[in-house]
C-alpha cells in the first residue's frame, strides 16, 4: 500500500503557479493593484516602509497611500528592508534591524504576519541567509 501523503500549494489542486512581485512601494502600483484585481491576479508587493518617512521618496507612496491601495487588497506584503539597504555592505546586526523593523512596521501597519522578504537589489548572500531566515520565519 502506498501511504504517499500529498500537500496541496495551490487552489483546486494546480500543481503550478505564476509569481507576481513587485518592490518598492511606488505610487504606479495602485493602478497595478486595481488591474490585478480586475483580473484575478494577486501578487507580492515589497515595501520599504523607511521610504515612507523619507524626505525625497523618488516616487514611493506615503504610508497613507500604501494603506489605502495594499491593505484588504488580498495581495501579499513582503519585507524589503527599512532603508533599501544593500546586504552586502552590512554587518549581521544592522542588517538584522534593518529586516526586523520593516517587518515590525509592515505588521503593524496592515495587520497581517509578514513572512517573505526580497533581497534589495537582487543581492543575496549566503553569508546573510542565517539572519534573514531567523527575521522573517
Amino acid at each position: 500500500m502506498n501511504h504517499m501523503s500529498y500537500f496541496m500549494r495551490f487552489p483546486k489542486g494546480r500543481k503550478k503557479a505564476t509569481t507576481l512581485s513587485y518592490d518598492d512601494g511606488v505610487t504606479q502600483d495602485a493602478r497595478l493593484v486595481a488591474l490585478m484585481s480586475e483580473y484575478g491576479f494577486k501578487g507580492t508587493f515589497n515595501i520599504n516602509a523607511g521610504s515612507w518617512y523619507a524626505s525625497n521618496r523618488n516616487g514611493a507612496m506615503s504610508k497613507e497611500q500604501a494603506i489605502q491601495v495594499y491593505k484588504d487588497s488580498g495581495n501579499e506584503i513582503a519585507v524589503h528592508t527599512y532603508s533599501h539597504a544593500s546586504l552586502r555592505e552590512l554587518s549581521p546586526t544592522h542588517l538584522t534591524c534593518e529586516i526586523l523593523r520593516d517587518k515590525a512596521i509592515l505588521e503593524d501597519t496592515f495587520g497581517c504576519i509578514v513572512r517573505a522578504m526580497a533581497y534589495p537589489f537582487g543581492f543575496r548572500l549566503a553569508d546573510n541567509e542565517e539572519y534573514v531566515i531567523r527575521c522573517v520565519q
